[in-house]
């Protein structure tokens, strides 16, 4: 209990006044952090929705939760906390509170990090839980983690000798996950493997989906890394299933300490094959020269600006990047799977949308501009300025358009003209709301 005191100092504000840590806190199953603010609107409704869930079922199964409020002054602190029937981090411990933002890497509101009755984190993504189980029937959401199923797993090199997978040198390891029939994928991940990535720091292990043990060790021959032992189908499929594999080939890049830097390292590798952006964290803003990033995989909100100047364009990017990073890691996966020991759930955190630019007219850009009849963009023969084919060089302005090929092909217009943060964030959250017309890229 003396963790919790260390969290939260030794007073909390309940609605009878302020109440010692450690009385107001003993016995809880779990503790809700949850971190948001007055002027947030997501905040104000999920707090609506979030008081009905405590008040009916969530208190009596023993949460407690501990409001972490960014509020602009004490007023609108005070008037928000009458609103909540649960704990708060006072106001005037303002130190306190931007060492919980820290510590928890909050990037946005409303975020809600489950702890246990020891302090210790057991969901980094409790908003996620709560919305998905209000009634607590899984309550109380507890992760299971990847490193814990990779713990003593064999690993086998091309010359037959075992390794446990914690033993692996690299920086960084890929979890392949293939078949024989991804066999082309494979030798092209092989050749940029021995030329570049290896000695980058990367290790990959195949995770065969091969339906017979002859076609994984004909696989496995043309592999120069290492693999998990064929015939361990229970961590193949603990590492499907709570990596959501869905489709072949897969690669998703884990740093040492067992967390997910990218899950897809598929479209990294292709876009850097000699890795000069190892170990490929998802960038808050990707720029459509260096590849197509997470394009085919994932909803994309695009820049178009190569007809703006070079100021402009920078101007763009900056407005784009709190929101990209706001939603880098917002979308939580949960996944239910079985082990030996029994059920468990596992989050995952994914990448929900990706952020792109598109600085100076490329083949990429080309085609997506005719695919949704927007103005063709092209570049003077010398090169030095943008010619616009459409009225000529700097008279079409920026246009911001949300692509999302997983769905189809699938296409939304945004804003023109100016772009700013709010109006990027304004397009993606009508996105959300599914108040923007969805409409069909050309074949």
């Amino acid at each position: 209990m003396d963790a919790l005191a260390e969290i939260f100092g030794e007073t909390l504000k309940s609605k009878s006044g302020d109440q010692r840590t450690l009385e107001a806190l003993a016995a809880k199953s779990a503790i809700a952090l949850y971190f948001g603010a007055s002027w947030c609107g997501p905040c104000c409704e999920f707090t609506s929705d979030f008081t009905q869930w405590y008040v009916e079922t969530l208190s009596a199964k023993g949460l407690e939760v501990v409001f972490v409020s960014s509020d602009h002054d004490e007023a609108a602190f005070d008037a928000y906390c009458g609103e909540q029937p649960w704990l708060a981090l006072p106001f005037s411990d303002g130190q306190r509170r931007e060492a919980l933002l820290e510590r928890y890497e909050v990037k946005g509101f409303p975020t809600v990090i489950i702890l246990d009755g020891n302090g210790i984190v057991i969901n980094r993504d409790g908003l996620s839980a709560l919305s998905r189980d209000p009634n607590g029937e899984r309550f109380p959401w507890k992760t299971f983690e990847l490193p814990a199923v990779l713990q003593g797993a064999k690993v086998r090199s091309q010359n037959g000798k075992l390794f446990d997978f914690s033993s692996l040198p690299g920086k960084a390891t890929a979890l392949y996950f293939s078949a024989l029939q991804c066999i082309g994928f494979t030798r092209e991940l092989a050749e940029y493997y021995n030329a570049s990535l290896k000695h980058k720091g990367l290790d990959i292990v195949f995770v065969s989906s091969d339906e017979s043990e002859p076609d994984f060790v004909k696989h496995f021959a043309e592999q120069p890394w290492h693999a998990l032992e064929y015939s361990d189908s229970q961590t193949k499929r603990a590492l499907r299933n709570m990596l959501d594999i869905k489709q072949l080939p897969c690669l998703v890049i884990v740093g040492k300490d067992g967390a997910v830097i990218n899950m897809h390292g598929f479209a990294a590798v292709l876009d850097d094959p000699e890795g000069a952006n190892f170990p490929w964290h998802p960038k808050p803003v990707h720029n459509l020269r260096d590849g197509v990033g997470s394009l085919s995989l994932i909803p994309t909100i695009i820049a178009f600006c190569e007809a703006c100047d070079v100021h402009t364009q920078g101007a763009i990017e900056a407005a784009m990047r709190p929101v990209g990073e706001r939603f880098l890691a917002s979308k939580s996966t949960t996944i239910t799977y079985r082990t030996a020991e029994g059920f468990f759930r596992h989050c995952i955190t994914t990448q929900e949308y990706a952020f792109t630019i598109v600085t100076e007219p490329n083949a990429i850009g080309a085609d997506l501009r005719r695919d949704m009849s927007m103005p063709s963009v092209s570049l003077s023969k010398d090169g030095d300025h943008v010619e616009c084919k459409l009225g000529g060089a700097g008279e079409l302005p920026a246009q911001l358009m949300l692509v999302d090929l997983p769905d189809k092909g699938g296409f939304y217009e945004g804003p023109g003209g100016q772009i700013t943060e709010d109006t990027v964030l304004e397009f993606v959250l009508s996105y959300q709301r599914k108040r923007l017309t969805r409409r069909q890229l050309k074949d």
